[in-house]
């Protein structure tokens, strides 16, 4: 949803929490050290016994002790060097197996978790059958072919294997869920960066929309002021009418664009958006319900009112800075087949070329405001024959008119015109859903 017109500001940037972790997944060095410890704790019992009490070479009695240490040392390693580790525990403990005859299926399991949980998956997948492969062929390789051997070597395979194979699944299961955990924190960031990019692209609009509007109603009015003003005072003495009616003028477009202006803040201090809305000065209104058809010419002449969407009293704005103004409709009206918003933005696009013709068009005399209906579009020229610039500058006014053409999806295009001056032409398509 986008922001309300009340509370225009700039969207602060959000920080998103990683995943709750728990102490444990917070201190992995502090895990692998208890690992460690903990297997070390549960296999020197039985490697110690083994030393003192066990028949057999005192070398492979000590051999057994150290393997049982080397693999507690080597666990340390398990987060940051799983498949290392993976290797290493299944060399030093098919040592144990064959040469001191210490079965030590938790070392294997260990080994094999390390690589399911924390290896990249594809090298734990190649890493884990090549090892449980190995155990098996070391395991028979290994053992004397007498039959109470071979037993003992069955026995032995599936004690390690037992524990190899449940640790492995296990740890690609821990990691299956860690990577959907981080997936779905991945998601929910990008979400939240998603509605915060529209919350400031709908800030952006909102904030263009407030520039639009003000620059339309407080540039407008304030040109006509100025021009009127500058007539009212050159003809002060030698022609009191005109200096009166010039001040009158001046008194009802001041009041015009007050109104507009408090109803642009009443909408800011509302909980609603800056949206389309029908210029609300008097003038405009007169304009588009009573205003007589003095001027208009083309076939459209006989059409008063909404059919030319309030440029009558534009016109005559402009009329009364000395310009000789003049509203052209051609074509079969039809301003029901655009939206409000279309023709709002119309009058706008009109007010604000005029505006810019009454500020910048140099020796101008004559302005025209042409409105031609098309079956599939309306186009609005606004001519005049002063002598404009040979490029157009990008000022606010022609960004504006710019903005509003390409939100209605339409084309403006303004410059020198052929029969000299200057002008602004927009393009606005009709609605083709309310279409006969």
């Amino acid at each position: 949803m986008a922001p309300s017109a009340a509370n225009i500001t700039a969207v602060e940037p959000v920080t998103v929490p990683p995943p709750r972790r728990t102490w444990l997944t917070s201190h992995p060095l502090v895990v692998d050290v208890f690992v460690a410890i903990g297997y070390i704790l549960l296999m020197l019992p039985g490697a110690v016994h083994a030393l003192f009490f066990d028949a057999g070479p005192e070398w492979a009695r000590v051999l057994g002790l150290v393997s049982t240490i080397v693999i507690g040392a080597v666990l340390l390693f398990r987060r940051r060097m799983p498949i290392t580790v993976l290797v290493t525990a299944f060399a030093v403990v098919m040592v144990k197996t064959v040469v001191c005859g210490f079965v030590d299926p938790l070392g294997v399991a260990l080994a094999a978790y390390a690589a399911g949980a924390f290896a990249p998956a594809r090298r734990a997948w190649t890493a884990l059958p090549a090892v449980a492969a190995g155990t098996v062929v070391t395991v028979i390789l290994g053992t004397p072919p007498a039959p109470e051997q071979r037993m003992t070597s069955a026995t032995t395979l599936i004690l390690l294997l037992s524990a190899f194979i449940p640790a492995a699944l296990v740890g690609f299961l821990v990691r299956a869920r860690s990577t959907l955990r981080r997936s779905e924190h991945e998601r929910f960031v990008q979400r939240v960066n998603e509605r915060v990019q529209a919350g400031e692209l709908s800030v952006a609009r909102e904030r263009a929309a407030l520039s639009r509007e003000m620059h339309d109603v407080v540039g407008h009015s304030l040109t006509a002021i100025i021009n009127l003003s500058d007539g009212a005072l050159r003809a002060g003495v030698v022609n009191p009418d005109a200096h009166e009616e010039g001040l009158r003028r001046i008194n009802m477009i001041a009041r015009e664009a007050l109104g507009e202006t408090r109803v642009i803040l009443d909408e800011l201090r509302s909980e609603g958006e800056i949206g389309p809305r029908t210029p609300a000065s008097p003038s405009v209104s007169a304009g588009m319900l009573t205003h007589p058809t003095v001027g208009l010419t083309g076939s459209g002449a006989s059409t008063a009112g909404a059919t030319d969407f309030g440029l009558r009293g534009l016109v005559d704005t402009a009329s009364s800075t000395g310009l000789a103004a003049s509203l052209v409709v051609n074509g079969e009206p039809r301003p029901d087949l655009l939206t409000e918003e279309a023709r709002c933005a119309i009058h706008r696009m009109v007010q604000e070329a005029c505006t810019n013709a009454m500020r910048h068009a140099r020796e101008a005399t004559r302005l025209t405001v042409t409105l031609s209906y098309a079956p599939d579009a309306v186009t609005v020229q606004v001519l005049d024959d002063g002598q404009g610039q040979s490029v157009a500058k990008a000022g606010n006014g022609l960004r504006g008119i710019h903005e509003r053409a390409n939100q209605m999806g339409g084309e403006m295009h303004c410059g020198p015109a052929p029969t000299g001056g200057w002008h602004v032409t927009v393009v606005i398509p009709m609605n083709r859903e309310k279409s006969p």
